[in-house]
């Protein structure tokens, strides 16, 4: 299905596109001014204002038209690319897999939650959901050929698969610190390792690890899990700098978000309120982000417009890491 839009102006937010160069796409976002005519299903059609809001992940491509001259397509800003993103059941996983899917991304959405990813990706056109075990090296193995075989590369690799649980380092066990480990590093470690043996034969691509501002200031009250995005940070650095030096193509970056609306932020609070209702009344004045910042971040670093941006560390925490005291809610 195509999207034919007859225009006398076009603007496009957020990014410039220059016409003449742009190409096929399937998806685009577009502010529309005067429009003359559109053929499809876009909603809404018009506002009082005369533009037009036109969300393109409908239409297989988007026609733009002037004075019946075909100036070319808009491309989503990761088009047909092919990405695998961990943890995508929920949280600012699933939340980076709607917003890779509506810029255009083939997305494997894996988890160990096989009812609620099936449900998900079911409601994300483009995505499609897989089981996996982070911390089995031969399921990551057969996972990332399987994405290769059947999409014929793999663009973009989301490490976002983590657990956290409060505990102190006097009152982390064993069995908790292999756990939260074995999620955390040794997933990101094999997912790592596997995406760069198949990205470096392509000559390009994008690993993003997901870390957290407790990997820059320390989390006392989450020691295992602190320790493991720790590890990752210097992971996804030794990754990037290897690639670099080899001349491989490949870009490894890292996100720190602060505190987000999310379910494991949810789970934190219930049980600090059950044993702590004082510091669980200053969490709920503090400073809390929506996925979809985390989401928008995950876009950049997957998309051509961060080539050249490779080891770096994307905080993503309204100050919080560098203010003295308490940022408050918004």
């Amino acid at each position: 299905m195509c999207l034919i839009v007859n225009y006398q102006l076009l603007l496009v937010k957020a990014r410039a596109v220059d016409m003449r160069l742009a190409r096929k796409s399937t998806s685009a976002k577009l502010w529309i001014a005067d429009l003359d005519e559109c053929h499809g299903c876009a909603t809404p059609c018009r506002d009082p204002m005369r533009k037009s809001y036109i969300y393109g992940t409908k239409f297989q491509e988007v026609l733009i038209i002037q004075n019946n001259t075909r100036l070319g397509y808009i491309m989503g800003r990761v088009d047909n690319k092919v990405a695998i993103i961990t943890g995508a059941a929920s949280g600012l996983g699933l939340a980076s897999a709607k917003r890779l899917a509506q810029e255009g991304a083939s997305v494997i959405m894996a988890d160990i939650d096989v009812a609620r990813g099936e449900i998900e990706a079911a409601n994300i056109d483009g995505a499609a959901f897989v089981k996996l075990d982070v911390t089995s090296e031969s399921a990551w193995e057969k996972l990332v050929d399987d994405v290769v075989s059947d999409y014929g590369s793999l663009d973009i690799l989301l490490n976002c698969a983590g657990v956290a649980e409060l505990a102190t380092i006097e009152q982390t066990s064993e069995a908790l610190w292999r756990k939260v480990n074995a999620v955390g590093t040794d997933g990101t470690f094999f997912g790592c390792k596997h995406a760069l043996r198949v990205m470096k034969a392509q000559g390009r691509g994008s690993i993003i690890n997901m870390c957290s501002t407790a990997s820059i200031q320390g989390g006392p009250a989450i020691f295992a899990y602190a320790t493991s995005k720790s590890a990752i940070r210097g992971m996804t650095k030794s990754v990037a700098c290897l690639s670099a030096q080899a001349g491989y193509g490949v870009r490894c970056n890292s996100i720190h978000p602060g505190n987000m609306s999310t379910p494991m932020l949810d789970t934190m609070y219930n049980i600090v309120l059950e044993h702590d209702p004082v510091t669980a009344a200053q969490m709920k004045k503090s400073w809390v982000g929506d996925p979809v910042d985390v989401a928008n971040m995950v876009l950049f670093l997957s998309s051509d417009e961060s080539v050249s941006v490779n080891g770096a560390e994307m905080v993503i925490d309204n100050t919080v890491t560098i203010t003295e005291g308490m940022v408050p809610k918004i």
